[in-house]
């Protein structure tokens, strides 16, 4: 059976989640957000390009392997390193060339993304957008209400003579 173009497979999955246990705050708990997140990075890599999606994989699977060759690594992947191994060698190639910096911050920038976009972490972080969107709209209903009630009257009339 062939997995749809975003399913990741389980090695994709390993790699993504020990990179997450670096990139991502410890607590809450990565365990519990882990589906969530995993089921939302798969999501975006499918509404991406064949492309981007393949330079993200790419990058994640030599990020893993490479770690082969570091004193860190001592011959295992980064999914087999423990945590503080899996941070130096995070951080010391968070530190290389200009290349790898961007590329590492690009491959952050996904699961960070989506790990803050949960309704749990970002509840559990005390942000509530719904609400901030609600004050906002009121505070400007208040404040530009009558040249928003004037643009939308302009914008919707047909006939601007015809009184509608």
């Amino acid at each position: 059976m062939r997995l749809p173009d975003h399913a990741l497979s389980r090695r994709q999955r390993r790699t993504l989640r020990a990179f997450a246990d670096v990139v991502c705050p410890p607590e809450p708990s990565l365990d519990t957000v882990w589906p969530a997140l995993l089921g939302n990075v798969e999501q975006f890599l499918g509404a991406t390009g064949k492309g981007t999606r393949a330079l993200l994989l790419t990058s994640f699977a030599v990020f893993d392997q490479a770690a082969r060759l570091t004193r860190e690594g001592r011959g295992r992947r980064f999914v087999d390193l423990d945590r503080r191994q899996a941070e130096i060698y995070y951080r010391r190639r968070a530190a290389g060339s200009r290349g790898t910096r961007s590329l590492l911050t690009l491959m952050k920038g996904v699961l960070t993304l989506h790990y803050y976009g949960l309704p749990r972490i970002e509840e559990a972080l005390g942000y509530s957008p719904a609400a901030y969107v609600r004050a906002t709209a009121a505070r400007r209903i208040e404040r530009y209400g009558q040249q928003i009630r004037l643009g939308e009257r302009a914008a919707f009339l047909l006939d601007p003579g015809s009184g509608v």
